[in-house]
């Protein structure tokens, strides 16, 4: 059976978990191109770096949402949103282990545009035809 066979009210779980394994994916060869990238250029600003490393992380959600989509079929905005939201959340969750931050508006929004960046890619997903 398809995997896009389902009832339209549920939420899958396993195509989460796929959009969230191709972002993680694509935030690992964008790191590393990025840190390739950075080697060969020595005077590079670190918050240049820190912008594109951002820009990198929302790419990855935005096409993690994508492929979310493609895997439901159907309410595209929430699958790509729930990616977004889960993968920003991992993201904050396994920064606040290395470096002390504490719980304010930044992370909110940093989650909320995780939600948002996921949820343009599910709706997008969900529209593209073969």
């Amino acid at each position: 059976m398809s995997e896009k066979v389902g009832n339209q009210n549920s939420i899958q779980i396993t195509a989460i978990l796929k959009g969230l394994i191709c972002s993680f994916v694509i935030l690992v060869v964008g790191s590393i191109i990025l840190g390739f990238l950075f080697s060969l250029i020595n005077s590079m600003d670190d918050s240049l770096m820190n912008r594109i490393l951002l820009l990198i992380n929302y790419l990855a959600v935005f096409f993690g949402g994508i492929y979310a989509a493609r895997k439901t079929d159907y309410k595209g905005w929430l699958h790509g949103g729930l990616v977004g939201f889960m993968y920003m959340l991992i993201i904050l969750m396994l920064g606040t282990r290395y470096v002390e931050m504490n719980f304010n508006l930044e992370m909110i929004l940093r989650i909320l545009s995780g939600f948002l960046a996921g949820g343009i890619g599910g709706m997008i997903g969900v529209n593209i035809k073969y």
